[in-house]
């Protein structure tokens, strides 16, 4: 959010300073870059399915601005019980309810190699990826090529009458605006008035088996949910560890659940090359709602996307410019 922000204020024409102790780093370093807004009635997102539904649709002009591949492929979803599939099925009528298309084959219909205790999926067609590494690097070397980055943590922000003052243990340094993505982190003082923003733990593992069409698929397991992202290069990414932390480590829990989950639903992943595992902090608020949170003219802060960072950043840049530009 903080890298797509400053994107918009570089292309209003504004002198941009990014501050970042680790860019790229955070929340969506760990995401596996779904942008699927009608199969994220799984996670009981109903309430922001218009804006997630709009901000997919700005994806292709934005992923274009960046030159980032944008991958196109449906969400299959699919019930390993009986409650999981009652629970896959009555998600899918909510999603119809939103004018969400949504198509039910059976098994021997599905791109992936499903085990045979799975009886039939259900299909989201028209949803998108992209390789959040790419995103990324481009997202830098766009603010870097453009502005200046300073791997600096702020410790505070003041705003007074005539600019804002950015404090980072090196000094203060004086701007005329600041827009504050907060991440995980909590909102400096001087911005105080945003809601509150608490983290929660994400955690995805990616391994590399054959080259396949991509894909995506998202499933019930026990009660629990579980999805997994397949490149065009045969990249696999499977996540979804949540919990409530302060801490982004990766536990080796995290590793057996995930791999023993997504491997029961999908056997032949049990054969891809582990790559890496990776830890995020997503940054909720107590209504699950994005938000953008405007102080005065001069500061605003803007966080909150928990784990549509990446289905919402379009959405995230149309924000930080009408900011900007105001």
């Amino acid at each position: 959010m903080g890298l797509t922000s400053a994107k918009a204020a570089i292309d209003a024409g504004l002198e941009v300073t990014l501050f970042d102790p680790r860019p790229g780093l955070g929340a969506s370093f760990a995401a596996a870059g779904m942008i699927s807004p009608g199969s994220e009635f799984l996670g009981g997102f109903a309430h922001e399915y218009e804006l997630s539904a709009q901000s997919a649709a700005l994806w292709p002009e934005f992923a274009l601005s960046l030159g980032v591949p944008l991958h196109r492929a449906s969400t299959e979803v699919v019930g390993w019980t009986s409650g999981d599939r009652a629970d896959v099925e009555r998600y899918c009528a909510t999603a119809k309810t939103f004018n969400v298309t949504t198509e039910r084959v059976p098994r021997s219909g599905s791109s992936f190699d499903l085990s045979p205790r799975v009886s039939d999926i259900w299909r989201f067609h028209d949803e998108m990826f992209v390789d959040v590494s790419v995103l990324l690097e481009r997202l830098i070397e766009f603010v870097s090529s453009r502005g200046v980055i300073v791997s600096e943590r702020v410790v505070d922000v003041t705003d007074s009458e005539h600019s804002v003052a950015v404090t980072t243990s090196t000094g203060v340094r004086h701007f005329d605006r600041c827009l504050i993505a907060t991440g995980s982190e909590k909102v400096p003082h001087g911005a105080s008035i945003a809601p509150i923003v608490r983290s929660v733990r994400g955690v995805t593992l990616r391994a590399l088996g054959n080259a396949r069409t991509p894909g995506m698929i998202r499933a019930f397991v026990d009660g629990r949910q579980i999805y997994a992202v397949r490149h065009p290069d045969g990249m696999v990414v499977v996540g979804a560890i949540s919990d409530e932390t302060n801490s982004p480590r990766v536990l080796i829990r995290d590793m057996k659940e995930l791999t023993e989950t997504v491997t029961a639903v999908i056997p032949g992943l049990g054969d891809a090359e582990f790559r890496e595992a990776r830890s995020g902090l997503r940054p909720t608020t107590s209504d699950a709602r994005s938000f953008f949170h405007t102080n005065s003219k001069r500061l605003a802060v803007t966080s909150g996307y928990f784990r549509h960072g990446i289905l919402l950043a379009p959405i995230a840049l149309r924000r930080a410019e009408a900011f900007w530009r105001d």
